[in-house]
């Protein structure tokens, strides 16, 4: 998907229709089509492996009804609503040959649409996987018992539904799950790497391990379709264990090579983490590979954190307090509350795909994406963005700080080797642009028109201005190159084929309300135009054919407004940011205000306390004395600013300087005994020093 592309997408090379079809008999899988909008939905083709695999010949076959071809009259009603949807279904069901005998096999339908976007037609593709059924005992008995063996009418299993999640109960989950065993046994499993790029850089900061599985008969399977399986039927722990494996040898292979540091992103369901073990394995790995524990990055999705029980957070605490990383993965997606975000030992947020490929154009995505970033720095977590696919999206979400991208801007999930030459050849991921503050002071011009010969007549109006000109001829091309530069004005048309000028320029103000924004039109649209100025959204409405010297005038008062309102911000800005620091100074000025008279306090409760109190320095210097101990050390004149050695009795002196103040107990001063207390500051305070008291009385 490429939501807000600026380049319209390659157009498929048109074969001839009897090379199509050669190209579809050669196939080796058997396929069959229906026309799904005639009665009975009948056969149109089918190839020579479909009639090789169920044994009717291709004039049995064609004009029938599919659902004969199943060995009953009655079709399956849980096929026919997958028909009658026009939906992708994958099934395992039960088939019957020509001469009656059963088999079982996987179908999966896809419908064809024409340009209307209606079904017109299904693919089925199928694959019989009766031996792989009856290796199984325990499966063909679980298959028996809905209806396998029985010949009143086919079996029809659907598959397990991704949005819903697996039924456990489901014959085709335990088809799924038997298959996933042996992938696990048979080493079907590989790991892909995404690379995640570092925003403000363009270097590579690490890599995402996504899990594939190629199927020996089906190829690649989707990700979606076995995953939730993996996680339903009990297999979560040891695949996860797999893929840890394999993630931290990957590591290692890489330090060896002298790429130290990288982050490895890995996807785990909190289920592991219920009880003791893959947490500890993880461990292990880090140690015997060497590998610093900051490197692993733990990503859980959104959806699955209401599953995350106390025993797991605990355990997901402790891998933090090694140095583990731990993100959530797909945020904003879930229905989990914010509580999640402080309960949990997070390091990262990472915004789903889906608000990142909106940001640009919708106003909606933009403002989460924003809300999300802000509540991740309050929380003091590193934001990172999916599925980034131009240069526009890049640059909005750099423009919001965040810290970490990845997407087919970047590349696509590579190979283990691929991702290797990638990292050896030092590649940053940062496009060649004007510098940023350089371009901020130039005048940027956006220009939206469906006529290609509109917006060249519009270049050659503004070719002797210095300001950039920007052209797009779809709304989407104009957000992308909003997102890139810093565009001041923007001028569209009104009447375009995917969205009126009115309401892009709407949509502008949401996502850039400081431009100015002007309709440029030959249709006079009453009421839109004035519910758009009336909200705001254009500065101007103005006419074709129009005055050249007229509208390079316009443009150029629209980027004065423009500038007048850019310099009112800032000012603005600068004023609350001395605000701030005013308000900082006058509270630092208040504080020392309480300081000193908390200090005079002090001073004024010791001078009437009887007990001689000293406050001495690291140095050996006096610091505070109250009127009691100058009295008794000073002959009543102050002793502040003294040496303990000038001040103090020797014996007193002498154990002050080496350091054995704890050990003295009584000292004679004039002819009495005095008991030495010492209290040593900095353990509740920012003082430091030594605060000691006399206690007259006290046996020698």
């Amino acid at each position: 998907m490429t939501t807000g592309s600026t380049t319209a997408p390659s157009q498929a090379p048109s074969w001839p229709h009897s090379l199509a079809v050669q190209a579809l008999d050669a196939c080796a899988a058997a396929m069959v089509v229906c026309d799904v909008r005639k009665p009975g939905r009948p056969v149109v083709y089918a190839n020579p492996a479909f009639c090789t695999l169920t044994g009717f010949r291709l004039d049995e076959v064609l004009g029938r009804d599919c659902g004969c071809l199943q060995g009953a009259q009655a079709d399956s009603a849980g096929l026919q609503a997958a028909l009658a949807a026009g939906a992708p279904l994958s099934t395992v069901l039960r088939h019957h040959r020509s001469d009656g005998a059963a088999f079982w096999h996987r179908l999966s339908i896809s419908p064809i649409r024409n340009e209307m976007g209606m079904v017109t037609h299904c693919v089925g593709i199928q694959e019989d996987v009766s031996e792989r059924i009856a290796r199984d005992h325990g499966l063909q008995r679980l298959l028996d018992a809905h209806g396998a063996a029985a010949d009143a009418g086919p079996a029809f299993i659907p598959e397990p539904s991704v949005g819903t999640g697996p039924d456990p109960g489901c014959a085709a989950v335990h088809l799924l799950e038997h298959e996933l065993h042996d992938a696990l046994a048979k080493d079907q499993f590989r790991l892909v790497f995404q690379p995640v790029v570092h925003l403000a850089s363009g270097a590579v900061a690490g890599f995402e391990a996504l899990l594939r599985w190629e199927h020996p008969a089906r190829g690649a399977v989707a990700p979606a379709e076995f995953v939730p399986v993996v996680e339903a039927c009990g297999m979560a722990d040891a695949v996860t264990r797999w893929v840890l494996e394999r993630v931290v040898a990957q590591l290692r292979a890489w330090e060896d090579e002298g790429h130290h540091g990288l982050q490895m992103a890995v996807n785990v369901p909190p289920s592991v983490f219920e009880h003791e073990g893959v947490d500890r394995h993880l461990l292990e790995l880090l140690a015997q590979h060497e590998i610093a524990a900051n490197q692993i990055e733990l990503e859980l999705t959104e959806r699955t954190l209401p599953d995350a029980s106390a025993a797991v957070i605990v355990r997901l605490q402790a891998l933090r307090r090694r140095g583990v990383a731990v993100a959530i993965d797909d945020f904003g997606t879930g229905h989990s509350n914010l509580g999640y975000l402080t309960r949990l030992p997070l390091d990262c947020l990472k915004l789903d795909l889906s608000f990142v490929q909106g940001a640009v154009s919708n106003p909606w995505d933009a403002t989460v994406a924003r809300m999300a970033c802000e509540l991740a720095r309050a929380l003091k977590l590193r934001v990172a963005v999916e599925g980034v696919e131009t240069e526009g999206q890049r640059q909005f979400f750099r423009n919001l700080s965040c810290d970490m991208a990845q997407g087919p801007l970047f590349a696509r999930p590579l190979e283990a080797a691929d991702a290797t030459a990638l990292l050896g050849s030092g590649r940053r991921f940062d496009q060649a642009a004007p510098a940023a503050a350089q371009e901020r002071r130039e005048r940027h011009l956006l220009l939206l028109d469906d006529e290609p010969n509109i917006l060249r007549s519009l270049r050659r109006v503004f070719r002797a201005q210095p300001w950039t000109v920007h052209t797009a001829g779809t709304p989407d091309e104009a957000f992308e190159l909003l997102a890139r530069h810093p565009v001041g004005v923007v001028m569209s048309d009104q009447r375009m084929p995917l969205m009126r000028g009115t309401e892009f320029l709407a949509r502008v103000k949401q996502l850039y309300p400081d431009t100015m924004r002007i309709v440029l039109s030959g249709y006079t649209e009453l009421q839109s135009v004035t519910d758009a100025i009336n909200e705001g959204a254009i500065y101007k409405f103005l006419t074709k054919p129009w005055n050249d010297e007229a509208l390079n005038q316009e443009i150029e008062q629209a980027f004065r407004q423009y500038e007048m309102a850019a310099d009112s911000h800032r000012l603005q800005q600068r004023l609350l940011e001395s605000n701030k620091v005013l308000e900082g100074r006058l509270q630092n000025a208040e504080r020392l205000q309480r300081e000193e008279v908390g200090l005079d306090v002090t001073h004024e409760a010791l001078g009437v306390v009887p007990v001689p109190v000293l406050g001495i320095d690291l140095s050996g210097t006096i610091a505070i004395s109250n009127a009691a101990a100058d009295s008794l050390l000073g002959g009543g004149v102050s002793v502040v600013g003294g040496h303990v050695a000038d001040v103090l009795p020797r014996e007193l002196a002498e154990r002050f300087e080496d350091g054995r103040w704890n050990e003295a107990r009584t000292v004679r001063i004039g002819g009495d005994s005095y008991e030495v207390r010492c209290h040593h500051l900095g353990a509740s305070s920012r003082g430091m020093g030594t605060v000691i008291t006399l206690l007259q009385g006290a046996r020698a």
